[in-house]
């Protein structure tokens, strides 16, 4: 089984919304099991990267938002056996000045969501790690 580690963003507004984004239709590396979906900004941790570095590397490059961190969750870990695959996702929760969202071609949409919704929305994976940083309800 193949395991790669993942940057979560947890990313809240002053309202205490959180930030999702919408897989873009067209994103080929992520098409066969993520179109169309809602998820935090993050990215595989790179070589050498730390999953604080690699959290705030991953929001500029999806969001255009520059972030300091703030807290990092605990790991939770997302086993998918139909595709032989382990992903080991490390949140990181990041505060940011500005909340002008510039989208990459990775996502076609973007929301700030109450608790209520981002729970609704988002993969239980997603829910977990994000409800592991101190001080995040959701």
């Amino acid at each position: 089984m193949d395991s790669f580690e993942v940057a979560m963003c947890v990313v809240r507004e002053p309202e205490n919304r959180l930030l999702a984004l919408r897989k873009a239709e067209g994103y080929v590396s992520q098409e066969r099991y993520a179109k169309n979906r809602w998820e935090t900004p993050g990215g595989k941790i790179e070589d050498g990267e730390t999953p604080v570095e690699a959290a705030v590397r991953e929001l500029w490059e999806e969001t255009g938002l520059e972030a300091d961190p703030v807290e990092v969750g605990e790991v939770v870990v997302d086993e998918r056996l139909d595709r032989g695959v382990r992903i080991v996702f490390r949140p990181v929760a990041l505060r940011m000045d500005s909340t002008e969202v510039v989208l990459s071609g990775e996502h076609s949409g973007f929301e700030w969501l109450h608790a209520e919704e981002f729970r609704r929305r988002l993969p239980d994976h997603n829910v977990e790690a994000a409800g592991s940083v101190r001080g995040v309800s959701v």
